[in-house]
């Protein structure tokens, strides 16, 4: 009972006090009831759409193992044969930065999305091998092998196919890469004489990725990708200096890699 007769109590407080508060005319301003500043990601509370065209910058690294094998051909055209340093490898690494930019344009079938993308990078992904042996009689080390392999740009034509997920996007694509690359070589062979060789040459193939991308609001959006391309070999050889007897000297370089980025897209 005497919970009741309070909960009777506070009723009629809370009635008395709503019609003085009527009666005195009190109001809300209508300041107080404007919207709360929209926060930037506001726009992805409606469906998230990839379609469009869109273009960004990228950064990241660029690593490759090239193993292809050096070239000597020795007197009486013998591979490897008399002459011939016998410690000159094929193996090296090269790696560097990488940065560029991108454009493409997306179409969207509910959760799927298409596209196509081509891409422009700067590449500083370089690297040398440097043989050499110790030559008891003159107690020094002579340098009988040396390579150069230097990727200086690169691009890639592609087509993408991607599942959106909320506000991320899973994507693979593939199709062409170029490359402008540099490769060298040089040979010591036992008889003194040497042989150098190498340019800078362009080269095409195919290249195949996989992503993922997220949206930061209506406009703005950040990916990761991992990139593979293969542009075949690279074959460089030269003739002896002096050339009696006749030495041929080279390299078959390795043209695959694999990259690592990072960026930043804006859709318009």
């Amino acid at each position: 009972m005497r919970l009741a007769g309070k909960l009777r109590a506070l009723t009629i407080v809370f009635a008395s006090s709503a019609q003085m508060l009527l009666a005195a005319g009190v109001t809300v301003p209508a300041a107080d009831l404007s919207p709360l500043p929209a926060w930037p990601w506001d726009g992805l509370s409606a469906p998230f759409s990839w379609a469009g065209l869109y273009g960004g910058v990228n950064a990241g690294w660029g690593l490759e193992h090239d193993g292809g094998a050096p070239i000597c051909i020795g007197p009486s055209a013998v591979s490897n044969g008399g002459a011939c340093p016998d410690d000159a490898v094929g193996g090296s690494i090269h790696a560097g930065e990488i940065a560029g930019a991108q454009i493409g344009y997306n179409w969207q079938l509910d959760r799927f999305v298409f596209g196509v993308e081509t891409d422009f990078q700067w590449s500083n992904v370089n690297g040398e091998t440097d043989v050499a042996f110790i030559e008891p009689a003159l107690d020094t080390a002579l340098k009988t092998f040396a390579d150069n392999l230097s990727h200086q740009w690169f691009g890639t034509l592609r087509g993408r196919f991607g599942v959106a997920w909320g506000h991320t996007l899973f994507y693979v694509s593939g199709g062409l890469a170029y490359a402008r690359i540099a490769a060298n070589s040089w040979v010591l062979f036992e008889n003194g004489a040497t042989s150098a060789a190498g340019g800078d040459f362009l080269r095409a193939g195919w290249v195949a990725a996989a992503g993922i991308e997220q949206a930061l609001t209506a406009n703005w959006s950040v990916k990761a990708e991992v990139l593979w391309y293969d542009l075949g070999t690279i074959t460089v050889s030269g003739l002896s200096t002096p050339a009696s007897p006749a030495l041929i000297g080279g390299k078959t370089f390795d043209t695959t890699m694999a990259i690592y980025r990072g960026g930043i897209n804006y859709r318009f």
